[in-house]
């Protein structure tokens, strides 16, 4: 493997083992500024194999030309809780093509902490995933890979995004900025990840929430249908105010088995990777 570069219908049942908002924050949480500062990342020189939605609303609205990742029109959710503190996890699928194997050497994903500075150290400290064959949890799906311990997070950074809602949206509101998180993979996955549908399952130490993808354009599958594992029980996702369901953001990078890599490629910082 080559060398990399930098790089919930929401449950109605409240369970015991975390309260209500570990599971979402709604826009009903407090909002407010902070300084901001202009990241210096770039993506690691390899191939987005799977970009699973955007994330960015309006770019260069934000201060020093950052960019806005705003809640929709009807939305109020302004992220899902997949903290290991709140025993929380996060889950959507990917698909690698027919006639096609991947060899996966990063992850990256963008968890937050409400009152975070962007112009400090990422408050997220760890990453742990797993891929499955299947729908987490369910009869038949087994895991490929990775384990809900190892922390595999090489890096995290300000994406230079920042959640908002269209009340309180950028340059006031820069509270809620957005980490992107990159980990390689677990030892024990394939080096050439065969044809077919997989799950990620993922949860962060140090931030508490995740934004899904937006605008909502239904991902790369179409159908919006992701997972949030509360006390070890998968339940579907969906915004708390308009009940659509949700995808979520994360992108793999890698090669294709048997292609020439890509390496020394320019791939532009995060900003461009969520359009």
């Amino acid at each position: 493997m080559r060398t990399l570069g930098l790089l919930i219908l929401a449950s109605a049942l409240v369970s015991t083992a975390a309260g209500a908002n570990d599971f979402r924050e709604d826009i009903s949480a407090p909002t407010g500024s902070l300084p901001t500062g202009e990241p210096g990342w770039t993506a690691p020189d390899a191939a987005v194999l799977w970009n699973n939605g955007p994330l960015i609303t309006c770019a260069g609205c934000c201060p020093a030309g950052t960019n806005e990742s705003q809640i929709r029109t009807g939305g109020t959710t302004f992220g899902y809780g997949g903290s290991q503190a709140a025993n929380l996890r996060l889950a959507d699928n990917f698909t690698v093509g027919a006639g096609q194997s991947w060899e996966i050497q990063a992850l990256t994903i963008f968890p937050y902490l409400t009152g975070a500075n962007s112009a400090g150290a990422s408050p997220v400290t760890g990453v742990n995933f797993q891929i499955w064959n299947g729908v987490p949890g369910a009869a038949g799906s087994t895991v490929v890979c990775g384990n809900t311990t190892t922390n595999q997070m090489a890096l995290s950074t300000f994406s230079g995004i920042y959640r908002t809602t269209l009340a309180a949206p950028c340059p006031g509101t820069t509270n809620r900025p957005l980490w992107a998180s990159i980990s390689t993979l677990p030892t024990g996955c394939p080096p050439c990840l065969p044809a077919g549908e997989y799950w990620l399952d993922f949860q962060f130490v140090g931030g508490t929430f995740y934004p899904p993808v937006t605008p909502r354009l239904g991902g790369p599958d179409a159908t919006p249908d992701s997972r949030q594992s509360q006390a070890n029980v998968w339940v579907a996702i969906a915004d708390a105010g308009d009940l659509q369901t949700e995808d979520l953001p994360f992108i793999l990078e890698g090669v294709q088995c048997g292609a020439t890599p890509v390496e020394n490629s320019t791939w532009g910082n995060i900003k461009g990777q969520y359009r």
